[in-house]
């Protein structure tokens, strides 16, 4: 059995569960960034989340750097290590000796990188330093550095933990208004035809106990609007994440990468302003679809294009919002087009470059979209492109 492959599919299940917004930096793992460098005396500092794609920045020191595909990433080999990693000078490494911040600006020689786990026990990502010198750190400066790394793991865990809680307290709160509408329709028909009653009956036992219900009806209505009216004001579309803030954040979120290829991604809205998803955290929605776009990218011809389209659609009276990723690139082979559908992992072909893609990330994606209530559809044939549907569940209110 494939060791790291299992390890891969492990981490872009993780690192899903962490519903984290690429798009915006962590400012609490910024702070844990600057203690990097100044404990280390080095220019720059990362922190770092990885997938089967993509390293993703979450906190940085000393410059700002954008998301690189794996095959880029030096953490990368420290996470795959499982423990701390040193190269001690990039221009004596056969595999970053060429790369852009080594030849080019700033001029990088020395890399230090120490891997962290969440609470499974799964490497998801590493804090690292970096410095256009070597530097020769004493054992209390690695022995302090490792104490970062770790409350690094320790705050994601903590986060995690908030987000699963804050979406149950947003499932429990819809709850509670869906019950609040429940009461409200039999009680205020009680009141109602206890009202009809009194006008029509005479008998003053029989009209105190008509008197009596309607009474007790009032009182339970007037505890279901009183406990529950904060939930009228909210906005209806409170815990929804609108389609036009998902293609803005999908679209920042992958541009470098499609830009780097000269590769069009061209969006397409057809909801109205008003429409969105309701039914799953904004990270997890965007991590959905951006799996499928990366991989999109992946596997496109430079110069290529893929089309991103949203709509409203319909099934057996239950109402999603259709995502459709569109690409022109080599396709996909049938026997791993079965076993996405199957959500199985399979090793898939390479691209024109060489580089492998695994699709470890693109199946836990799949599996999560299928584990809210949604469903895909992924079409292709070789060398002429990839149909992916995705079909995300709205919850009308």
């Amino acid at each position: 059995m494939d060791t790291s492959n299992i390890s891969g599919k492990n981490r872009a299940s993780s690192l899903l569960e962490l519903s984290l917004d690429y798009n915006e930096k962590d400012r609490v793992l910024a702070r844990f960034s600057e203690l990097i460098c100044h404990i280390s005396g080095a220019l720059y500092s990362q922190i770092n989340l990885i997938d089967d794609e993509n390293q993703w920045t979450v906190a940085e020191c000393g410059m700002e750097f954008e998301h690189i595909p794996v095959e880029e990433s030096i953490c990368y080999i420290t996470i795959n290590n499982e423990e701390m990693y040193e190269i001690e000078d990039f221009r004596e490494d056969d595999q970053f000796q060429v790369h852009p911040l080594v030849t080019g600006s700033p001029h990088l020689k020395y890399y230090l990188g120490f891997p962290f786990k969440d609470e499974k026990g799964v490497f998801i990502g590493s804090s690292c330093l970096l410095h256009t010198e070597t530097l020769d750190l004493t054992d209390q400066q690695i022995h302090s550095l490792k104490l970062v790394n770790q409350q690094v793991a320790d705050y994601l865990v903590l986060k995690k933990k908030a987000s699963v809680q804050s979406e149950k307290l947003n499932k429990q709160e819809k709850l509670v208004t869906k019950t609040r509408h429940d009461i409200r329709g039999p009680l205020s028909g009680i009141i109602g035809f206890s009202s009809l009653l009194e006008t029509e009956i005479e008998d003053n036992k029989t009209l105190k106990n008509i008197g009596m219900i309607k009474q007790s009806a009032k009182n339970l209505l007037e505890y279901a609007e009183g406990s529950l009216q904060y939930e009228i004001d909210k906005n209806e579309n409170e815990f929804g994440t609108s389609v036009s803030t998902i293609i803005d954040r999908v679209s920042s979120l992958y541009s470098m990468q499609s830009t780097l290829k000269e590769i069009d991604l061209l969006f397409e809205n057809q909801c109205t302003d008003s429409c969105s998803i309701n039914t799953m955290a904004p990270n997890q929605i965007i991590n959905i679809i951006g799996n499928v776009v990366s991989n999109a990218i992946k596997f496109s011809p430079v110069e290529g294009s893929i089309e991103i389209s949203f709509g409203k659609t319909k099934v057996k009276d239950y109402n999603f919002i259709k995502v459709i990723v569109e690409d022109n690139g080599t396709g996909i082979p049938k026997e791993k087009l079965e076993a996405l559908h199957k959500l199985e992992y399979v090793q898939s072909q390479k691209t024109d470059s060489g580089i492998q893609g695994f699709g470890i990330g693109l199946v836990e994606a799949l599996r999560l979209l299928d584990q809210k209530g949604g469903n895909f559809l992924i079409s292709s044939a070789i060398n002429e492109g990839t149909k992916v549907e995705l079909n995300f569940p709205v919850q009308e209110e």
